[in-house]
């Protein structure tokens, strides 16, 4: 959810898993149900590419590859204390 741009668009994902219908979000924001499926598109790409980066921090681990693990930590924008977490796991049951 915080990579999600503002609240409007944390709002439509959380209504969205309540099963609301996207004319019930239109009308719950007084919106159009255009604007709320360009949104619900625009969190669908967000949401993509922030898979994308966690596969990419799994096969960085799979791999061993130190590069490849500090890479997608990068691109996650993790933050130090959770990469040296991540970096900790990952020598303790994977690089030894």
């Amino acid at each position: 959810m915080a990579k999600l741009d503002d609240d409007e668009m944390r709002n439509i994902a959380v209504w969205k898993g309540e099963c609301l219908t996207n004319q019930e979000i239109a009308v719950r924001l007084g919106r159009t149900e255009r604007t709320v499926e360009r949104k619900l598109h625009r969190i669908r790409q967000i949401w993509k590419s922030e898979i994308s980066m966690y596969n990419a921090l799994h096969v960085g681990v799979m791999n061993r590859s130190r590069k490849a693990l500090n890479q997608a930590g990068r691109n996650l924008a993790l933050d130090d204390s959770m990469m040296n977490r991540v970096c900790q796991i990952a020598a303790r049951y994977i690089f030894h």
